[in-house]
C-alpha cells in the first residue's frame, strides 16, 4: 500500500524494526565520512528516510509561510535609530561606494563620532548589511521598504533553512518541521527578522557554518564554512568570534580525528585572510574601551551574566528543556552528543563572552534560536518516541503558548524580576501568567494590518510638514531617523573636542554647536544631561537675545523608549497614543518677521493622521 508524505512524518516518530541490512541514512554531525564508519558523538540515528522530493515540498511551504508573516506592512513604520544609521549608510554606499558618514550635510553618528574613522568611515560595525540595504534602496527604492526588504527575504529563506540544518542534525522530519514551525510562532523572531539591519544575516550565517561543520570532512563543509565564516564576520565580528569558540570546544571534545582538525584549520586561515585586513586597515583593534569611553551603560558582569541566561531561557532553549536533556543524559537514556551537545557548546560564549564585549539582550543571540528550536524540537521527539500523546501535547505547548520558559521563572520570587533584572523579565506569579496562550500573536498581526504612529513617525511628519529644507533640529534622541526621513540637517552631534581629530576643524559649525538649531524636539524618554527645564531656559534666553519668539508645538503622542526596539519588553505594536506626561513636543524658534507673516503651525498641531514619507 502506497503511503503518503503525512504517513511517512507519522512513521519518523516510531522506533524502526531491526533491519539486517543498514538503512541508507544522511551522514550525521560527527560520521566519518571517509570510511563511513560513525563515532558516537553527533551522529543521528538510522531511522530517518532519505532526503526526497516531500523534504523540498516542505522547504518550499515553510519559507512560503514565512514570508506571509514577514514581509506585509513591511515599510509602514519609519526605521527606528539603528535601522535608520544603517539607511543612512546604506545612502552614502550608492554614492561613493564605501559607508561614508558625512555627505556634506548628514552627519550619522550617535556617539560623537566615535563610531567613526578620522576620514569618516564607519568602523563599528563590519558592512556586510549596509551593503544589501543598499542593494534593497537601489533596487526597490529609497524608502523603509527598500532598506529592510533584502534583510526580510533571508528572513524568510531562514526558516526553511532551519528545516535543512535540523533534517541533517537530528535526522528526522518530523522533529525537522517542529523546529520551523516553533520559530514561525515565535513573535519575537518574526519581529526580528523585519528589521534593516544584520540580524536575519547573522542566523542564514549560523545555520551555513553548523550545517558545513555536520559535513566535514568532506571537501564541501570545508568550503561552506569558510563561507559562512566570512559571511559572519562581515555581519557581526563579535557573532563570528562567538560561532568561531562554540565550534571550537564543541570539537575539542567530539571531533578530535586529524582529518577534521586539518579541514578546520584550512578554513580558519582562508577566514583569516579575507577577514583581517578589514580588521586592522578600519583600526577597530585600537577600539577597545570606547563604549565606556562615551559613557555608555553597562551591567557589573554577574548582573548581565543572569540575564543572559534568562534571554536564553525565554527565546532560545528553556531551562526545563535543558535540564530535562541534563537528566536524561545522565541516567544514560540519551546521548552526551548530538545536536545538543553541539547547541550547549555555542552558548557557552554567548553566556560569558557577549554580556562582557557588548550586553544582555535578544539582539546579540538572534543566530541561536533556530537552534535552540531544533533542540527542542528534538527533545519533543524523544519524548513522543516514549509516548506519542505526551510528545504531541508538548508539542502544542511550545507552539501555542509560553509555558515552557515560563515555568522556570514561575519558581523565582517576584522581586527578582523587579529588582535584580530591572524589570525586563517576570518571575513569580506574573511569569505564570503570561503562560498561558502567545497573547503578542493579537497585537502582531495588528502590526501586520494597521497603520503605527510613534515617536519617529510624529516628528517627522511634523518636520516634513512644517520646517523648511535648510532648518536645523536638535534632539537628544532619534536623530537617524529624522535624517533619513525628511534630510534635515541635526545639529549638535559632535563634541567641541572632535575638532582635534584630523581634518574635522573643517566640518560646519552646527555640528558641534546645538545653539544653531531652530528646532527642538523634546522626548520624555530621553533627557539632555542637564535636564529639558534647563535646556529650555536657555532656549528662552536664546529668544530673547536674537529677537526671537519660542513656539512649543505638542504632538500627542507618547515617547517610547529605544524609538520601538524590535525587542519584546520595548516593542510597541500599536500606536502608543497620547499621555501627558509622555508626550514628545517641538519647540520651534521663529524669528518675529517669519511670525507676523507665518501663522500655519498652531501651537496645538498635532500630525497624527495620515500617511507621510518615511511611514
Amino acid at each position: 500500500m502506497a503511503h503518503g508524505p503525512g504517513d511517512r512524518l507519522k512513521q519518523d516518530f516510531r522506533p524502526m524494526p531491526q533491519q539486517d541490512k543498514p538503512m541508507t541514512t544522511q551522514p550525521g554531525v560527527g560520521q566519518d565520512t571517509s570510511d563511513h564508519r560513525s563515532s558516537p558523538a553527533l551522529a543521528p540515528p538510522p531511522m530517518h528516510p532519505a532526503w526526497d522530493r516531500s523534504d523540498w515540498l516542505l522547504v518550499i511551504s515553510l519559507t512560503t509561510v514565512a514570508a506571509m508573516v514577514i514581509l506585509p506592512n513591511l515599510g509602514d513604520r519609519c526605521l527606528w535609530q539603528d535601522e535608520a544609521e544603517s539607511g543612512l549608510l546604506a545612502r552614502a554606499i550608492l554614492r561613493t561606494g564605501l559607508p561614508v558618514a558625512w555627505d556634506g550635510r548628514l552627519l550619522t553618528t550617535a556617539v560623537y563620532g566615535a563610531e567613526l574613522t578620522d576620514s569618516m568611515l564607519w568602523k563599528w560595525h563590519p558592512w556586510g548589511s549596509f551593503y544589501l540595504a543598499a542593494a534593497g534602496i537601489g533596487l526597490v527604492g529609497d524608502t523603509p521598504f527598500g532598506a529592510r526588504l533584502p534583510m526580510a527575504l533571508l528572513g524568510c529563506l531562514s526558516v526553511g533553512l532551519t528545516y535543512l540544518v535540523a533534517r541533517r542534525l537530528v535526522g528526522d522530519r518530523w522533529a525537522a518541521c517542529l523546529a520551523s514551525v516553533l520559530l514561525l510562532t515565535s513573535v519575537q523572531y518574526l519581529l526580528m527578522m523585519r528589521q534593516c539591519r544584520y540580524y536575519s544575516m547573522l542566523v542564514v550565517g549560523t545555520l551555513a557554518a553548523v550545517w558545513a561543520y555536520a559535513e566535514l570532512p568532506r571537501r564541501r563543509g570545508t568550503a561552506v564554512l569558510t563561507a559562512a565564516m566570512v559571511w559572519l564576520f562581515h555581519s557581526n565580528y563579535v557573532t563570528c568570534a562567538c560561532v568561531a569558540i562554540g565550534l571550537g570546544i564543541h570539537g575539542v571534545i567530539w571531533r578530535r580525528r586529524g582529518a577534521i582538525w586539518i579541514r578546520l584549520g584550512g578554513a580558519a586561515m582562508v577566514t583569516a585572510a579575507l577577514t583581517g585586513p578589514w580588521f586592522l586597515a578600519i583600526g577597530l583593534h585600537k577600539s577597545a574601551g570606547t563604549l565606556d569611553a562615551v559613557g555608555y551603560h553597562r551591567d557589573p558582569p554577574g548582573k548581565a551574566f543572569v540575564k543572559q541566561l534568562f534571554v536564553v531561557n525565554q527565546f532560545v532553549c528553556p531551562w526545563i528543556v535543558a535540564g530535562g536533556l541534563a537528566v536524561g543524559a545522565a541516567r544514560q537514556r540519551l546521548r552526551v552528543g548530538g545536536a545538543y551537545a553541539l547547541v550547549a557548546c555555542l552558548t557557552i560564549p554567548i553566556l560569558t563572552v557577549v554580556p562582557v564585549v557588548l550586553w544582555a539582550g535578544t539582539r546579540y543571540l538572534i543566530h541561536m534560536m533556530p537552534l535552540g528550536a531544533i533542540v527542542v524540537a528534538a527533545a519533543i521527539r524523544e519524548i513522543s518516541l516514549r509516548n506519542d500523546v505526551v510528545g504531541n501535547i508538548v508539542a502544542m505547548a511550545a507552539g501555542v503558548t509560553n509555558l515552557l520558559p515560563s515555568v522556570a521563572c514561575g519558581l523565582f520570587p517576584t522581586r527578582v524580576g523587579g529588582d535584580l533584572l530591572d524589570g525586563d523579565f517576570a518571575t513569580g506569579p506574573s511569569a505564570i501568567r503570561q503562560a498561558m496562550l502567545k497573547s503578542e500573536w493579537a497585537g502582531y498581526v495588528q502590526e501586520l494590518r494597521e497603520p503605527f504612529v510613534g515617536p519617529n513617525e510624529a516628528v517627522t511628519r511634523f518636520l516634513l510638514r512644517y520646517s523648511r529644507p535648510d532648518d536645523l533640529v536638535y534632539t537628544p534622541f532619534g536623530v537617524a531617523p529624522i535624517m533619513f526621513a525628511t534630510d534635515r540637517r541635526c545639529a549638535g552631534l559632535l563634541k567641541p573636542t572632535a575638532r582635534a581629530r584630523p581634518g574635522w576643524d573643517r566640518l560646519p559649525d552646527y555640528l558641534f554647536n546645538r545653539d544653531a538649531a531652530r528646532w527642538l524636539i523634546i522626548r520624555p524618554a530621553w533627557q539632555p544631561l542637564e535636564g529639558y527645564p534647563s535646556l529650555l531656559n536657555h532656549w528662552s534666553e536664546r529668544a530673547r537675545r536674537t529677537g526671537c519668539q519660542v513656539i512649543l508645538h505638542p504632538l500627542r503622542v507618547a515617547d517610547i523608549g529605544w524609538g520601538n526596539r524590535p525587542e519584546m519588553r520595548y516593542h510597541y505594536f500599536t500606536s502608543p497614543g497620547s499621555r501627558p506626561s509622555r508626550d514628545i513636543a517641538i519647540v520651534e524658534l521663529r524669528p518675529e518677521e517669519r511670525t507676523k507673516v507665518r501663522s500655519d503651525v498652531p501651537p496645538s498641531s498635532s500630525p497624527t493622521s495620515g500617511r507621510g514619507h518615511g511611514s
